[in-house]
């Protein structure tokens, strides 16, 4: 049979008998001849494959609208001119009526001078300062053709003079501290007499610094920006209202007291305080665990808050926590709080050292600092500061170094 006939009898066999056969793709094989060619007709092309192309999307031209930044435009003008009219009104208004009324009630001789105020350059008719932009600003040192740097050395040059400043500065702290009911407490009696001097006269090398303030200025040319002189007392108040320290530790103590006791109470009321501790291990001979000190606990045993919803005297008591934050705020605020002191004048010596006073029971001893003025000849800004007591029984030494009044920097 010939080969075409046989392939032709065995595909008609398979369709017959219903046999699927699977078909597999080929893949052709890359043809190995060249593809240069000196011949063009047996050069083989490379298929180029076919790139995408994009057509960007027409952009439709919308219509500008005005209408947002318009409505925003107008909102914010009326925004503003109700504003400057409530100022104007509240603010503006009545100061100006003040200041026609206060003008108007002014004697003829009181507007003259007044008018004589106006003339003079330089003088604004109305300043306005503005918080926290005081500065200190030092001045040059002394020279010698200056009178303050003459008084120095006259001073210097008594011996005499020098102690008798130093022994009346002793003598105004001894007779302070006979007035001291806590000083009387601790030396005995009110009988304190000096017993050691160590004091020495210090001459400073410039002024105090000068004290100025940023405001708005009203002249007759306009409203300008200007610092003014202010007094330094007057600015150390301001700048500790401005910045209330002592008073922002103390809320800070007040707070932090409250929720150490609400967290000891919860932790107590879960059964996790130290008495739950104590009761749930250890061994049965061991001693039990010291009570931790507390205010809580010292303002329980002084305001007897065994009974606080009967107190014995009738009036309404705290609750202990209450209390007791309430007591270390005061003790916060009685170490922090410095009131404003009086700078020392122009010309002042500084008079430092330590001073030590005996009484019946103990030897007080302190730091001293002041400030003396030659030309008044009076003291000023006297500050003391515990050093330390000690008592006759034993040679026993109490405090030293900490707590008392003063400190500070030079000036």
């Amino acid at each position: 049979m010939p080969p075409r006939w046989s392939a032709a009898l065995r595909r008609a066999t398979g369709a017959s008998l219903g046999v699927a056969r699977s078909r597999t793709a080929v893949q052709p094989f890359p043809s190995q001849r060249r593809a240069i060619s000196i011949l063009p007709w047996r050069r083989n092309r490379t298929p180029v494959q076919p790139l995408p192309v994009y057509f960007a999307s027409p952009k439709t031209s919308r219509p500008v609208n005005w209408k947002g930044p318009l409505g925003r435009l107008v909102f914010a003008i009326l925004a503003y001119w109700v504003c400057w009219e409530v100022f104007s009104a509240v603010v503006l208004d009545p100061l100006l009526d003040w200041g026609e009324d206060e003008w108007d009630n002014l004697s003829e001789k009181e507007k003259e001078e007044w008018g004589e105020m106006a003339d003079e350059d330089g003088k604004p008719y109305w300043f306005l300062p503005i918080p926290f932009t005081t500065t200190a600003v030092s001045g040059p040192p002394y020279k010698p053709s200056d009178p303050e740097w003459a008084t120095f050395v006259a001073l210097n040059k008594d011996p005499k003079l020098q102690r008798e400043i130093k022994e009346t500065l002793a003598d105004i702290i001894g007779r302070s501290l006979q007035r001291e009911p806590s000083f009387i407490r601790l030396s005995g009696g009110n009988q304190v007499k000096l017993r050691k001097l160590w004091l020495d006269i210090l001459y400073p090398s410039r002024p105090p610094p000068k004290h100025f303030i940023a405001g708005i200025a009203v002249l007759d040319e306009g409203i300008f920006l200007a610092a003014k002189q202010v007094d330094t007392l007057s600015a150390r108040r301001l700048d500790s209202a401005l910045s209330p320290t002592a008073v922002a530790l103390t809320a800070w103590t007040f707070v932090s007291m409250l929720y150490k006791q609400a967290a000891v109470d919860m932790m107590k009321a879960v059964g996790l305080g130290p008495a739950a501790a104590s009761e749930q291990g250890g061994p049965p001979n061991a001693p039990a665990p010291r009570p931790k000190m507390t205010t809580r606990g010292i303002v329980e045993r002084v305001t007897g808050a065994s009974a606080p919803d009967a107190p014995a005297d009738g009036q309404v008591r705290l609750d202990p926590r209450v209390e007791a934050a309430s007591v270390a705020a005061a003790h916060t605020f009685a170490k922090n709080w410095r009131p404003p002191k009086q700078p020392p004048n122009r010309g002042c010596v500084r008079v430092d050292g330590i001073l030590e006073y005996q009484g019946k029971t103990a030897i007080l001893c302190f730091y001293v600092f002041a400030w003396y003025d030659p030309k008044l000849k009076h003291f000023m800004g006297i500050e003391l500061k515990l050093k330390h007591i000690s008592s006759y029984g034993g040679g026993r030494k109490i405090g030293g170094g900490g707590g008392g009044r003063g400190g500070g920097g030079p000036w």
